[in-house]
């Protein structure tokens, strides 16, 4: 039998952020230095100061050529650097494919700009006080005008809400956002790290499908189940453990889905 995905979870969905190259300030010519050592191109970078971004923008425009997706995170909200400040200064030759704000960070003044300037919105997920907050503020963009993508920040939902919910209740919640994300025609991005227990210090990360985060049974029902996979970005803070996780879903992808990813077919 076979099933083809709506957009193919493959390879070339793969990605890398910024957070890479944290030892060295999260770099954007380090950033993409990295992403070709890992032959990837899909590129997040998440927005340095706004007195620094011309340089920033300057340094990697000569790159735009090897970034197949360039996505940009924005930071937390200050009263004196917005989204608009922002986004007068981000003219690269590459087209920007995802704008990045987490949800509790989202004001209406924002939401609105990216509205009239028809802006590709990522929502990520990030509430501590209510499993339900993120499938209820997607379920509100339904009735505006706004390109948008669910950004999943898996790791965060069992972070914050272990204590309250069964790994099983949170796994199901997942599940049920994607199952949204499909319905309405909501294209997803993975954000992917691992750790060995809940508390999720940075000594406690580990690479992919070393933790305790069900990757591999999220990943296959997303498969599966057609769910339209715009990308998966590793968000590691160093180079060894970001490869050893790209080259980690590479192997398992063919080996235990028994799946062609040049051609998003499962056998």
């Amino acid at each position: 039998m076979e099933l083809k995905s709506k957009n193919k979870f493959s390879e070339s969905r793969i990605g890398i952020a910024s957070s890479i190259a944290c030892q060295f300030n999260f770099n954007w010519q380090k950033t993409l230095h990295f992403a070709k050592q890992l032959n990837v191109s899909i590129i997040q970078l998440f927005l340095p100061p706004i007195a620094l971004l011309k340089q920033y923008v300057n340094e990697i425009e000569s790159e735009a050529n090897n970034i197949s997706e360039l996505y940009f995170h924005l930071p937390k909200p200050k009263q004196a650097e917005e989204i608009s400040d922002y986004y007068r200064q981000l003219k690269l030759r590459k087209p920007i494919d995802l704008i990045i704000q987490h949800e509790k960070f989202l004001d209406e003044k924002t939401l609105n700009y990216i509205e009239e300037n028809k802006l590709p919105f990522g929502l990520e997920n990030d509430q501590t006080n209510n499993i339900n907050s993120y499938l209820e503020r997607l379920d509100e963009f339904k009735n505006r005008n706004i390109n948008l993508t669910a950004v999943i920040d898996v790791s965060r939902f069992y972070i914050q809400y272990h204590e309250g919910f069964s790994a099983k209740e949170i796994y199901n919640e997942i599940i049920k956002i994607l199952n949204y994300c499909d319905k309405q025609s909501i294209p997803v991005v993975f954000h992917v790290i691992d750790h060995v227990d809940y508390e999720a210090e940075r000594n406690s990360w580990t690479a992919l499908f070393s933790g305790i985060i069900p990757w591999k049974k999220i990943f296959y029902y997303a498969y599966k189940h057609n769910i339209s996979v715009k990308s998966i970005i590793f968000e590691y803070e160093d180079f060894h453990k970001t490869k050893v996780s790209v080259d980690r879903l590479r192997s398992w992808n063919g080996e235990e889905l028994g799946k062609n990813w040049s051609n998003g077919v499962m056998e």
